[in-house]
Formats: structure tokens, C-alpha cells, sequence
């Protein structure tokens, strides 16, 4: 790509016959350059098309060029769009307008584009992989026309199995399911999703944010993925944990997208009491360019597993998108009921503990230093939280004060508590023990006062487990400052990377059905010990089609608010089964989670809430 984004001859040709193309048209407007279109003998051009009428007429690539309208629409299998202007969303908008979304577009210049590329790991078989695709950039940036993507499934070693484009309108959600592929029962590999999103009014980071579900006959797994760019050699990536259970696996999966080279991973396990603490390292499987691995960490260190406190981390020696962890059943090949992919940490000793002389400041203004927001749901909901803590803190550490707030956010329970890394709590049994009688409330763990040395953060997961249904399911619930009125390390309340921390907006797929329903707790806390705000918490549900329904929540402080999409809905009276669930609040910070709910045998699977754009720039790895 030259300083006028304009890709090559070659790179046109190889998208063209990945994606299978015969015959293609070209798309120009006043900025287009015939000079710059390149050569393709390969490939039959059919003609040359323009939307603005001064260019019908003259020639161009020694074609006459025609007025694109719906009536002239060529049965080429692609476009060569040879302008880098918003023209490409008037050639969107006819497309989808017309169904004719197969209709390969690809851009001659990208240097206005933002060039985005996700994937998710992909299963058929024991387990029906769900991609939910939604339109998120009207939302957030303002984009009022259709886009197009592409997506490219590819097996384990990286041969590309379908291929296809498709193009979303305006907050709409597409929804990819391995069961309606024709594939074969016991695939495994990925899905990559492509997308140029022209900007408007204002530059777009290349992140684009989806949720996938996992659904096998006995379980339900979730997880969001985003993209961006891979992550530095040899840094550490945890949140993978061994199950207590003896008949349950913890299975990796990693992908080298860019690499030339074969990434060789190591998998280090760490365990021992907290003053003895020992490592064992194994070398896992290399993976070459484009190859995707799946590895069994309790065979990889058999009996090593029942150690003490095992904290687990992968490393890799080159640079690579982060790890997928999986939790299911040793007798199935694919069959997740808990999924996360792995998250760095970096630990450097005394620098990641927050000074004492700030920890003096935190207690004048009345604060803790941070916090993990742990819901209790109503008991209708018959869920029950699980507390896991893995040791994902800035420094070793392992005390802390559990503060339990009612439904009306009163503070009803105050305790310190020593939690050993590999720590699964269950809240049912932990209530009874302390003579806790609770219907839904909001469990806080913040840094021990009585510790004198605090780490910068400490993440607990958070598990949740249908008390019909036995197995857990997690996400990470995250240590952060919350709703507060200072500024703690250098910018915070203004300049969080992801939204400014005194506001937020977020979003879920949702899914209901006569099959399933979706759950959703939305959380509202804060860092302050007097905090009594009250927040106002606008919910937008869009249908898959693009159409919304709008609700309104308030939320006392300290507590969290739960309700199903079969709450809000009337199931006969609705066409979709694919939803998109937007959670904004305008002075307040707020997050959530949902739940996939199977209402035949109450399979859960939990994801938290996520951005749909960032505000620091970052650029992606083409």
C-alpha cells in the first residue's frame, strides 16, 4: 500500500480468487484515477459504473461509463471500488436495498479506512457455534448506511473451508451458525470476520465488537471477542484454572495469524503456599502461520494439576492474539460449559502496590482503593453467584473485606477474608455460614484495610451456576475505581481508555426465543463509602432488523438491577430471535452482565457487557 493507500495488482488478485471471483465491475467517481487501476487478465470486466451523472459517458479502462442504478445492476461477482470517498456507501446501500449482499466489494484505496479483522474459534458437532454480527456504528461514530464484511472459515490449519461477504444495515444483527454450514460434524477451526468502515465525521479505532455462543446437548458457553492486534511476546496471559473436578478438562486454544515463523508456547504453572511459592514449565505445541491449536492442559501436566494454589499462565516467543481457555467434560471432544480467553498481567514487585501515602488520601476522601462488583441475582432467577480467584493482581496478594449490600443498597455485611489463589466460593453456602438471609443484593471486595501493602488491582472471576444445573460459568469482574469525584493515578475519571469512567455505554447480543431467554444485571456502585446517587440507566433493545424498543431503569446505588428480555418483551407479538442490548447512562458508571438461558434444562452461559468503540487510538496489524 503507497501514501495514497492504494493496495497492488497482486493484492487485488488474491482477494479475488480467495473469494472466487470471475467477473468484476469497476465503481468511480470525480477522484478516481485510471491510471491506478491495475491489470487484471485473469478476470473478465464487465463495465464501468459511476453515481454521478457528469461522468456517464466518457471512457474509462476503454469502457464506456454507465449511470449505476437498481436497473443496472451487472451480475458481476465483485466491484473494484477505485475511490477512497463515502461514495462506497451509496454502493452498499443499493446492494442491500436490492439483496444483492454477495457482491464482492473491495476498496483499490484504504487509506480513509479503517481496516478491522476479529476472529472466533469455530465447532461443529457436540457444539453449535453462534456468531452475532450488529451494525454498532451509528452508535458509535455516527455511520447511517450499511457496511460490508467478510468472512473466511478456515480449519485447523488454516485452509480456508467458506467464504462469502455480506452487508448490515444500521444496528441490524446477522447471526452465523455452525449448524446451518455445510460442514462436517466434528469441525473445529475459526472464523475470521473482515470489515473497511469509511468514516464520516470522525476517525474510527479498527475495533469491531461480537459475542459468539457455544451450545452443546448439555451446557452453554459465552464469550465477546474484538480483534485488534496481537500481544507482545512473552508477556503473560491467565485466566485459565483448573476445574476441582476430576471428570472436567481445561483445554487451550491459540492462533498464529501473523508469524511467518512457527510461535512456540510455553505453559507455566505456578503453586505453593504464599511464602514458598514454586514454577513448572512444559513447552506446548508450535504453531505455524495461520494454524490454530487446541491443547489439554490437564494431560499436558497430568497429576501436577492438584497442586496448591495453581496459578497457570501462557507465554509465547513471538507476538500473538490471546488464548482462548475452555472448561468441559474429559469425555467429549468439544463440549464448553465455562470459556475465557486470556488477559496480561505484568508483576514488578513493590512499583504495582499503591503508595502509602496515596492509600492515606484514599481513607480522608472515604474510598477504597478499588473494588470487584459481585451481584447476587433475585432469587426468581434461581442462579447462584460463584466468587474464583486466580491470584490476577499486581502484586501476591490474598486479603480482603467482602462488604455485602441488600437490594436497596443498604450495607447489611462487612468481613475480611484470606482467599487463596484457586479459591471457587459459593455464595448459597458462604450466606449460611455468616447468617446471611439475602434475596438479591451486590457483594463488594475491596483490598484489606488492616494489609498495609495493596496492589494496584486485584480481578476476581465471577461464576454463576443454575441451581437446577450444576456446572459454572464465568467472566472476570474486574478490580477498577468506580463513580468517584477525584482523580487517582494520573487521569482516570477523564481519560479512561475505554469511556470516560463517570459515564458509560455498552452492549450484549441478546437472544429470545421459544428456546431460550437472556438475563441481565446491570450493576451500579461506587469506590465512595457515602456514594447515594441514584442511576438513570436507558436500555435500547434492537430487534435483528435494526427496529428498538426503548426502556428506562433507575438503580439505587450499591446494588444492581435483573430482569430477562421475556420481562420486557411479549414473545407473540415479536419476529426476531436475535437482539442487540445497549446500556447507556449519562453521569453515572454502570456495568453488566447477561445470560444465555436454555429454559429446558436452565443451561447458562455469562458474558459481561462490553464498549463498542474505544477512545484511545490504537491501530491494528494488517
Amino acid at each position: 500500500m503507497n501514501e495514497k493507500g492504494l493496495i497492488s495488482a497482486d493484492e487485488v488478485k488474491c482477494e479475488f480468487e480467495l473469494f472466487e471471483v470471475n467477473s468484476y465491475s469497476i465503481l468511480i467517481d470525480k477522484t478516481s484515477v485510471a491510471a491506478d487501476i491495475p491489470i487484471l487478465t485473469d478476470f473478465k470486466l464487465e463495465d464501468v459504473f459511476t453515481f454521478s451523472l457528469d461522468l456517464i459517458g466518457m471512457e474509462f479502462c476503454h469502457r464506456k461509463v454507465k449511470l449505476l442504478t437498481v436497473d443496472t445492476i451487472p451480475d458481476s461477482s465483485a466491484w473494484l471500488l477505485a475511490s477512497d470517498t463515502r461514495v462506497v456507501y451509496a454502493l452498499t446501500d443499493l446492494l442491500f436495498s436490492e439483496k444483492r449482499e454477495e457482491q464482492l466489494i473491495v476498496r483499490l484505496y484504504q487509506k480513509s479506512t479503517a481496516t478491522m479483522f476479529s476472529y472466533v474459534d469455530w465447532f461443529k458437532g457436540e457444539t453449535d457455534s453462534n456468531l452475532y454480527l450488529t451494525h454498532i456504528f451509528e452508535r458509535t461514530h455516527g455511520i447511517t448506511y450499511p457496511i460490508d464484511i467478510r468472512y473466511i472459515l478456515r480449519d485447523l490449519k488454516g485452509r480456508a473451508i467458506l467464504k462469502g461477504q455480506r452487508i448490515i444495515a444500521p444496528n441490524q444483527t446477522i447471526h452465523f451458525s455452525s449448524r446451518d454450514m455445510k460442514i462436517d460434524n466434528g469441525f473445529a477451526g475459526y472464523i475470521e470476520i473482515y470489515a473497511n468502515v469509511r468514516p464520516l465525521n470522525s476517525p474510527i479505532l479498527p475495533f469491531y465488537h461480537m459475542y459468539v455462543d457455544y451450545i452443546s446437548a448439555n451446557s452453554v458457553a459465552s464469550m465477546h471477542q474484538s480483534g485488534l492486534s496481537p500481544w507482545k511476546a512473552n508477556n503473560p496471559f491467565f485466566r485459565g484454572y483448573f476445574p476441582d473436578n476430576n471428570n472436567q478438562h481445561l483445554v487451550v486454544s491459540l492462533l498464529n495469524k501473523f508469524n511467518s515463523e512457527a510461535v512456540q508456547p510455553i505453559a507455566r504453572l505456578e503453586y505453593g503456599p504464599e511464602e514458598k511459592r514454586r514454577r513448572i514449565e512444559k513447552k506446548m505445541k508450535t504453531i505455524a502461520q495461520g494454524e490454530m491449536v487446541f491443547e489439554d492442559m490437564n494431560e499436558l501436566f497430568e497429576d501436577d494439576v492438584h497442586k496448591e494454589e495453581p496459578l497457570l499462565t501462557i507465554v509465547t516467543d513471538k507476538d500473538i492474539h490471546r488464548p482462548n481457555y475452555y472448561i468441559g467434560p474429559k469425555n467429549k471432544d468439544a463440549s464448553w460449559f465455562d470459556i475465557e480467553h486470556g488477559c496480561v498481567f505484568q508483576r514488578r514487585a513493590a512499583e504495582n502496590a499503591i503508595p502509602e501515602s496515596k492509600l492515606k488520601l484514599l481513607k480522608q476522601c472515604r474510598s477504597y482503593p478499588w473494588q470487584n462488583n459481585i451481584p447476587l441475582l433475585p432469587l426468581r432467577f434461581d442462579i447462584e453467584t460463584v466468587l474464583m480467584y486466580f491470584g490476577e493482581s499486581s502484586i501476591s496478594y490474598r486479603n480482603f473485606l467482602f462488604v455485602l449490600h441488600d437490594s436497596n443498597g443498604r450495607k447489611i455485611f462487612e468481613k475480611e477474608e484470606y482467599i487463596k489463589i484457586g479459591s471457587i466460593i459459593g455464595m448459597d453456602d458462604y450466606c449460611e455460614k455468616n447468617g446471611i438471609e439475602i434475596d438479591r443484593g451486590l457483594l463488594i471486595i475491596a483490598p484489606s484495610p488492616s494489609i498495609k501493602e495493596v496492589p494496584v488491582y486485584a480481578h476476581f472471576k465471577v461464576g454463576f451456576r443454575h441451581r437446577k444445573n450444576s456446572y459454572i460459568t464465568s467472566t472476570v469482574a474486574g478490580g477498577n475505581t468506580i463513580n468517584v469525584n477525584y482523580d487517582f493515578d494520573g487521569g482516570r475519571l477523564w481519560k479512561n481508555e475505554h469511556l470516560p469512567i463517570m459515564n458509560s455505554e455498552q452492549f450484549a447480543r441478546g437472544v429470545f426465543s421459544k428456546e431460550f431467554d437472556t438475563i441481565v444485571t446491570v450493576i451500579h456502585s461506587s469506590s465512595l463509602f457515602d456514594y447515594k446517587d441514584i442511576a438513570k440507566v436507558d436500555i435500547d433493545l434492537y430487534s435483528a432488523n435494526g427496529s428498538m424498543n426503548h426502556f428506562v431503569k433507575e438503580i439505587a446505588p450499591c446494588t444492581s438491577s435483573t430482569f430477562s428480555l421475556g420481562e420486557l418483551l411479549d414473545l407473540s407479538k415479536k419476529s426476531e430471535d436475535y437482539y442487540s442490548i445497549w446500556i447507556k447512562c449519562r453521569n453515572r458508571y454502570v456495568n453488566a452482565y447477561h445470560f444465555l438461558h436454555r429454559k429446558k434444562d436452565n443451561a447458562i452461559g455469562v458474558e459481561h457487557f462490553y464498549y463498542g468503540r474505544f477512545n484511545t487510538p490504537r491501530l491494528a496489524k494488517q
